[in-house]
């Protein structure tokens, strides 16, 4: 009987390091796990907006296309076109697009001959504001002669 009451005596407190060792392993698990799920989110929010962004850019130019050559008849009026867009400013309504604006540029250059105008419009968007903020620039360029 001596000998289990003194085997006992020095298994006493084994426990007590471990169970601190494992609780201390775990919590700092859940904060390393917690800190990936909330940068993850940020991420997916990130994404969506440069998205939105890309669309909006892309909305730009397809509008600056359509203002020089839905009523031009010649290469004068496309270039008074062109001139009459530079630095418009588009803001959206619809739904998806509504935190976003779009910069729209357009510019001419002629071939040596001056028998063609080529355009180049630049249409620079931004979506969100603050932290959460997406950007994206969509160029187009076209020619009439």
């Amino acid at each position: 009987m001596y000998r289990n009451q003194h085997f006992h005596r020095n298994q006493h407190g084994f426990l007590v390091p471990l169970a601190a060792i494992i609780v201390v392993g775990l919590g700092v698990l859940a904060i390393a796990i917690s800190r990936i799920s909330g940068q993850g989110a940020s991420i997916v929010t990130q994404e969506g907006l440069a998205v939105q962004a890309f669309y909006a850019a892309d909305s730009g130019a397809q509008y600056g296309m359509n203002q020089i050559y839905f009523t031009a008849t010649d290469r004068a009026s496309a270039d008074a076109n062109c001139t009459g867009i530079s630095v418009s400013s588009l803001s959206y309504s619809v739904t998806g697009l509504n935190l976003c604006a779009t910069n729209i540029a357009c510019s001419i250059a002629t071939d040596g001959a001056n028998t063609t105008s080529y355009y180049t419009i630049t249409s620079e968007a931004s979506c969100g504001s603050g932290d959460l903020l997406a950007e994206r620039t969509v160029q187009v360029s076209a020619f009439i002669q």
